[in-house]
């Protein structure tokens, strides 16, 4: 500030730290009290949600273990509230038939000794396995150099 005459003064103005910043202190000490309560309160939420989403993940690396061992006993019962995860357990579910069923017919064939019975089995099979209306055999014929059907 300047007076007349040439002469500047400074106002200066003290006041105790705790004084000047109680209310900026008492906010952010409020803010973390919140902070810390909220993050708290949401741990258990998240470790639920993530549990209920993890078990059909969990369930379905099951069911991979046990198609890898070969054991077709059991269909695939999973469900889950993710639209990917129960569409992997349906085709997982597919899978696990259609392995099961060319085993079972694999089996079956390899004790066939008739060629005709052979055929008829092989071609209802495939037609079970596609769920198709109908199915064609073709054999070759190595002399003719020709397809022939062999109809169901």
């Amino acid at each position: 500030m300047h007076i007349p005459g040439g002469h500047s003064f400074f106002v200066l103005m003290v006041s105790p730290e705790k004084e000047l910043l109680s209310s900026a202190i008492k906010i952010r000490d409020q803010s973390l009290l919140m902070t810390a309560i909220i993050i708290l309160l949401t741990i258990p939420i998240v470790w639920l949600f993530a549990r209920k989403v993890s078990s059909p993940l969990r369930r379905l690396a099951n069911e991979a273990e046990l198609i890898s061992n070969f054991d077709f006993s059991s269909p695939v019962k999973t469900h889950s509230m993710i639209a990917e995860v129960d569409a992997l357990s349906t085709a997982m579910n597919m899978m696990k038939s259609t392995i099961s069923q060319f085993l079972s017919l694999i089996h079956s064939l390899a004790g066939e000794q008739n060629l005709d019975t052979l055929l008829q089995r092989i071609t209802q099979q495939t037609m079970q396995i596609s769920e198709a209306d109908g199915a064609v055999t073709y054999l070759y014929k190595e002399k003719e150099n020709i397809l022939e059907p062999s109809f169901m």
